[in-house]
């Protein structure tokens, strides 16, 4: 809820930086309109409509110095009722999603179920070493939502060294039994996945793109460091 109440510190924070001759050539009107973008912004809640117009009245209210219907810790309440009410809803609709979507991804070409809540398919071939228990694979990955929103690439850098047992259950064992050069796609159900507890939607179906580069076992690499 910070995020609500940030914004006019903010405003202090940059307008008390600027020279006076700066203040001087800033366009007040465009300011104000774009300040009422960033307000807007704030009120965001997916699933949740504010009264745009109650927004503005009580703004103008506040102006005049005329009290406000609520007390601020009333207000506080309400804003995370909202919340909590908004996830909620969110995470049972994401979780209908993504059983109806691994319901009809089974049914697809090439795509392997390892378990009720877990498939993947293999996109390119590969003829290396395969990923056991024990093995630290050196991938690149690519992870999506099922809408195709994009949390997470690891292609604008180098390749990532991962240890299985410090993974998401639906990662570890989907990439297990992969070869070196193997291409495969994850789709991952939030149970195996990060479920209500993550910075993505509540809920969230995970679909990963992974390249295994490399694999190195985990007893060379204890050797190496001792």
């Amino acid at each position: 809820m910070n995020k609500m109440f940030s914004f006019p510190f903010l405003l202090l924070i940059i307008f008390a930086t600027l020279q006076a001759n700066e203040v001087e050539e800033i366009d007040v009107n465009t300011v104000s309109k774009a300040v009422g973008h960033v307000i807007a912004r704030q009120f965001v809640y997916p699933g949740f409509s504010f009264n745009f117009d109650k927004v503005i009245e009580g703004m103008q209210e506040a102006r005049e110095g005329k009290a406000s219907p609520m007390t601020d810790q009333e207000i506080e309440q309400a804003l995370a009722t909202i919340q909590e009410t908004v996830f909620l809803k969110t995470a049972e609709e994401n979780l209908e999603k993504a059983n109806s979507f691994l319901k009809k991804n089974q049914t697809e070409k090439g795509v392997v179920s390892l378990e009720e809540k877990l498939q993947y398919k293999v996109i390119q071939m590969g003829q290396g070493e395969e990923i056991c228990v024990d093995s630290v694979p050196k991938i690149h990955y690519r992870g999506t939502l099922v809408d195709g929103t994009e949390f997470a690439n690891s292609r604008d850098g180098e390749p990532v060294e991962i240890s299985l047992d410090q993974t998401i259950a639906g990662f570890s064992k989907g990439i297990t039994g992969m070869k070196e050069g193997e291409i495969r796609i994850l789709y991952i159900h939030p149970d195996l996945g990060y479920g209500m507890s993550s910075h993505l939607p509540p809920n969230s179906l995970l679909i990963f793109e992974i390249e295994l580069m490399k694999i190195q076992e985990q007893k060379t690499i204890a050797s190496e460091e001792a």
